[in-house]
C-alpha cells in the first residue's frame, strides 16, 4: 500500500532548530510534527491572503 506521506530531507539552521524542538517540548508535539503545523499554518495565511490553492500533485515512485 503506498503511503501518503513524503520523506523530505531539510537542511536548517541549528539554532532555528533547537528553537522549533523547544515548542514542540512544550506543545507536547514531536519534532516532525511541530514543523508540519507551521508549515500548515503558513499555507492557511497564504490561501487566506492569495486564495486556495487548487492542484493535484502526483509523485512517480
Amino acid at each position: 500500500m503506498k503511503s501518503k506521506l513524503l520523506k523530505y530531507t531539510l537542511r536548517l539552521d541549528k539554532e532555528l532548530f533547537q528553537k522549533v524542538k523547544y515548542i514542540a517540548n512544550e506543545e507536547r508535539r514531536s519534532v516532525n510534527r511541530e514543523f508540519e503545523y507551521i508549515i500548515k499554518l503558513s499555507v492557511k495565511h497564504y490561501e487566506n491572503k492569495h486564495g486556495t490553492i487548487n492542484f493535484t500533485y502526483f509523485i512517480n515512485e
